[in-house]
C-alpha cells in the first residue's frame, strides 16, 4: 500500500503554517487543533434523494478531538490485536476495562486485581486514548436478580457513585491517564438474566421509563466522577439504536430506540457529555452493497445508514434543547454472515466510506468493532487465527493516512455520487473522498493534476476523467 510521505515545505507554506497555528491559540503535536464540532440542520442531496446532514459547529468548552479513529479490543494484548493499534492508524480504543461486579462483589471492598493495570500503562505510554466502560453490576445490587447486565437497585445507587469515585481517582493520572468513561453498552436492550455485553436496562418494554431510570442513575454517577476528576468526559452507555422508531419496517417494534428521550425526559441532560451510539451496516449479498433496511423504512438502498442514525439521534437531543451533545460511534463496522472474499472487500470499501462520513457528519470519533473478532459476523481487522491483516485493515489504515489530519469542507457535488471533501490540515492539499450512491457507474472529471487513490493507497491511473462505482476513491489535489 502506498503511504503519503509528506515533503520538506517550502519556506513560504511554512510561513502560512506558523500563521494557521498562531490564529488557532494552539497546538497539538505540533498541528493546529481543530475545534471539536457539533451540527445544524442542512437540507442536501446524496444521489438523487434528499437527506438531512448537519453543518459544522464549534461547541465551546469541550476539548477537541485530535481525530476521529478508533478501534475495539476485547483485551490489551497481543493475541487481541493490541500491538497492531497504533500500525492501523487508530487513537481511540474503546474497552471493556472495569468490571464493578469483580471489583466490588462484595459491597464495600474494592479488589483491583483483575484489572489490567499493566495493558492500560502500555495503551498510555503508546499515546492511545481508552474509552474505559464501566460493567456488570454485581450481585448484591442487582435490581433484577441475576441480571449482571441490567438495572442497579435504587437504593445501591450511591454505592455505585462511591465505587466511581474510587476507581476515577485511581486510574485518572499517569500512568494510565483515563479521561473518557463510558457508563455500561447498549443499555437500550431488555432486561437478560446472564452475564450478557449486552446491556440491559429496558423494564417491561417501556424504553421512556427505562431511559429515566437510567438518567437517575446518572444523576449521581456523573457528579461523582466530575468531583473526582473536573478533566473526565462520561459518555452515556453506547445505544444500540437498533432501527428507527419513526420509520420502522412493517412488523418490526423499534420503540427501544427511545431510550436517550426517556433519559432526557427525566432530566439527565446535564449529567452526561457525549451520546455514545452503535452504527452497523449489512453486506448487500454481492461485492460493494451495503445496506441497513432498519433505518431506511424497510427499503434494502445503497446506504451505510449513518445519517439515518445522526439525523434521529440530533433530533432527540435539539428536541429537549441539547442540539450541541457530541456524539461518538462507539462501535461500527459492516457484518458478513458467511466470511467470503466478496464480503471482505465490502468491509473495505465501508472502512472508507465510515470515517470519511465520520468527519462529515461532525462525531467525536468512531471505534471499529473490533481488532480482532471472527466469532461476531466476521467484523474483526485481523485474522483471529494469526492476526494476519484482512483487507478491512489496509482499507481503515490508508483512510487513516489521509485523513487523520483531515478538516471537513463540505459534501460533493458530482451528480449520482456520494462523497466529502476535506483539507489537509498538514499540508493544506484538498482530499475528495468519493464513491457511487447508486447501482451505476458514473463519470466525473476530477481537477486538473490531481492524484487518484482506491481503498488500498494504489495508484490509479486516469486521463481527464474517471469512472466511479461501489468503490470508494480518493481524490487529492
Amino acid at each position: 500500500m502506498i503511504k503519503r510521505n509528506i515533503s520538506v515545505l517550502l519556506i513560504t507554506l511554512a510561513l502560512f503554517t506558523l500563521l494557521a497555528l498562531a490564529i488557532s491559540g494552539g497546538t497539538r503535536g505540533g498541528k493546529a487543533d481543530a475545534p471539536l464540532v457539533t451540527s445544524t440542520r442542512l437540507t442536501s442531496v446524496r444521489g438523487s434523494s434528499a437527506i438531512t446532514t448537519y453543518l459544522p459547529v464549534a461547541l465551546r468548552n469541550f476539548p477537541p478531538s485530535p481525530t476521529v479513529f478508533g478501534v475495539q479490543v476485547q483485551q490489551l494484548t497481543p493475541s487481541s490485536g493490541f500491538d497492531k493499534i497504533n500500525d492501523v492508524g487508530a487513537y481511540w480504543v474503546r474497552y471493556s476495562a472495569f468490571a464493578w461486579d469483580e471489583i466490588e462483589a462484595n459491597q464495600g471492598t474494592y479488589n483491583w486485581e483483575g484489572v489490567d493495570g499493566a495493558g492500560l500503562q502500555q495503551a498510555y505510554q503508546r499515546g492511545l486514548k481508552i474509552i474505559a466502560t464501566v460493567q456488570f453490576t454485581p450481585r448484591w445490587a442487582q435490581k433484577y436478580d441475576g441480571s449482571y447486565c441490567g438495572p442497579i437497585r435504587e437504593d445501591a445507587l450511591d454505592d455505585f457513585a462511591e465505587f466511581l469515585t474510587a476507581l476515577v481517582k485511581r486510574y485518572k493520572d499517569p500512568p494510565y491517564g483515563i479521561k473518557y468513561w463510558e457508563l455500561g453498552n447498549e443499555p437500550d436492550m431488555p432486561i437478560w438474566y446472564n452475564h450478557s455485553g449486552y446491556g440491559c436496562w429496558i423494564e417491561n418494554g417501556d424504553p421512556y421509563a427505562s431511559g429515566g431510570y437510567y438518567a437517575e442513575m446518572l444523576k449521581q454517577a456523573y457528579p461523582a466522577i466530575k468531583a473526582a476528576d473536573p478533566e473526565a468526559v462520561v459518555l452515556i452507555g453506547g445505544l444500540a439504536i437498533v432501527c428507527d422508531p419513526d420509520n420502522p419496517p412493517a412488523g418490526q417494534n423499534c420503540e427501544a430506540s427511545r431510550f436517550l428521550e426517556g433519559i432526557l425526559q427525566n432530566g439527565g441532560g446535564p449529567y452526561f457529555d457525549i451520546v455514545s451510539f452503535h452504527a452497523y451496516a449489512w453486506y448487500g449479498g454481492e461485492e460493494g452493497k451495503m445496506y441497513n433496511r432498519f433505518w431506511t423504512g424497510g427499503e434494502i438502498v445503497q446506504t451505510t445508514a449513518l445519517a439515518e442514525r445522526v439525523n434521529f439521534l440530533r433530533g432527540v437531543l435539539e428536541k429537549y434543547g441539547y442540539g450541541e451533545k457530541p456524539l461518538f460511534d462507539t462501535e461500527t463496522a459492516l457484518t458478513c454472515t458467511d466470511d467470503t472474499s466478496d464480503c471482505r472487500e465490502t468491509q473495505a470499501m465501508y472502512a472508507a466510506k465510515a470515517y470519511a462520513e465520520a468527519l462529515a457528519f461532525n462525531l467525536v470519533g468512531r471505534t471499529w468493532y473490533a481488532m480482532v473478532n471472527d466469532g461476531w459476523y466476521y467484523t474483526g481487522l485481523l485474522q483471529s487465527s494469526d492476526l494476519t491483516p484482512k483487507p478491512s485493515f489496509y482499507a481503515y489504515q490508508t483512510a487513516s493516512d489521509f485523513l487523520s489530519d483531515a478538516h471537513y469542507i463540505g459534501p460533493i457535488g458530482y451528480s449520482g455520487v456520494e462523497g466529502y471533501k476535506f483539507q489537509d490540515t498538514s499540508d493544506f492539499r484538498f482530499i475528495e473522498v468519493v464513491w457511487a450512491s447508486d447501482d451505476n457507474l458514473h463519470t466525473i472529471n476530477p481537477p486538473a493534476g490531481a492524484s487518484i487513490y482506491d481503498r488500498y493507497g494504489n495508484v490509479v491511473s486516469w486521463s481527464g476523467s474517471v469512472q466511479i462505482g461501489y468503490a470508494p476513491l480518493y481524490i487529492v489535489y
